[in-house]
């Protein structure tokens, strides 16, 4: 059975546990409604922790119309069935399905460190740098972009490290651009349009060309350029590209400043 079969099938065994408990607190039998209980705060761990390494359930057709359903509030964070009618009610906390720290503990060691260890996410630190500006003022976003961006790199999640920088190269951008006086603040409520214009290929020319950076222009558009294979979906991010990306973007931006 693979993943999206056995998402399928505990999701219809987490509705029948639901029908369980409100049988059992109808009759007002407590040892069957703790065991309907127990058995579904079992599906519904079981559930998450299944989603834990898919990131994508795909369930075709009318027959998984109701599975679809509970999976995805699952997935949303929504009340789920019995949830619904209980979710204010005295036992709204037995249905949490949250995880014990010896759980916790558990799929960390199975799922994180089968991928990677901390000394991987210290060594990707280790090897990407820092970014370091001739400015006593660096937009606040800027600065956590820059650590999304590090940080992504060491947990290897080389897409978000492209994305990431062109985010990063906007940023700094119009920062430039404002601070050159080539964009208006924004004043009361109104917002001047080309400040929020959001085309990296417009943002490089009117900062480059205003200010004569003629070379960073050229590295800025193949930069710009590189990055849109990797957004667009037409080409896969590896350790390398996304190390010789950031790389070259925290150099792009240490100049422009």
């Amino acid at each position: 059975m693979n993943q999206d079969d056995t998402l399928t099938s505990k999701a219809l065994l987490l509705k029948e546990a639901g029908k369980s408990i409100v049988k059992a607190i109808v009759n007002y039998d407590s040892e069957e409604a703790q065991a309907a209980i127990d058995s579904y705060n079992t599906l519904k761990k079981e559930i998450k922790t299944v989603m834990l390494d898919v990131g994508v359930a795909a369930l075709p057709g009318g027959q998984n119309e109701e599975a679809r359903d509970i999976l995805h509030k699952i997935a949303t964070g929504q009340p789920v069935g019995v949830e619904t009618a209980i979710q204010n009610g005295e036992l709204s906390g037995l249905l949490s399905g949250t995880l014990e720290d010896e759980e916790l503990e558990q799929l960390g060691s199975d799922l994180f460190y089968s991928w990677m260890s901390h000394y991987d996410y210290i060594e990707g630190l280790y090897k990407i740098g820092a970014l370091v500006l001739s400015t006593g003022k660096v937009p606040k976003m800027l600065s956590e972009f820059v650590r999304e961006a590090r940080d992504c790199f060491a947990l290897q999640q080389y897409t978000a490290v492209i994305a990431l920088c062109r985010t990063m190269l906007e940023l700094s951008l119009k920062d430039v651009a404002k601070s050159s006086g080539l964009f208006s603040e924004d004043r009361a409520n109104i917002r001047d349009f080309e400040t929020r214009r959001e085309d990296l290929m417009f943002l490089i020319d009117k900062v480059c060309e205003n200010k004569g950076y003629r070379r960073l222009q050229d590295e800025l558009h193949r930069a710009r350029k590189q990055g849109n294979k990797i957004v667009h979906g037409t080409h896969g991010a590896t350790s390398a590209a996304a190390e010789i990306y950031l790389k070259e973007t925290l150099n792009i931006i240490h100049r422009l400043y």
